[in-house]
């Protein structure tokens, strides 16, 4: 699978991978399916999931 850090930044969530990781620090980005909160930089995207970043800010990714 894909990092996540590389499909957010690319599809424009996060402006850059360092924003993308004080995000995770502060504990603000989740899995929006079981509420769980994803703090590894490194976390590979497997399966279809759907992210939450912040209050407003959504992702879902589909693995084909």
């Amino acid at each position: 699978g894909a990092a996540l850090v590389d499909v957010v930044v690319a599809e424009g969530v996060a402006p850059s991978k360092s924003e993308w990781r004080r995000l995770l620090d502060s504990g603000a980005v989740s899995n929006v399916e079981t509420s769980e909160k994803i703090t590894d930089p490194n976390f590979k995207v497997a399966a279809s999931i759907t992210i939450k970043a912040g209050k407003k800010r959504f992702l879902k990714i589909s693995v084909k």
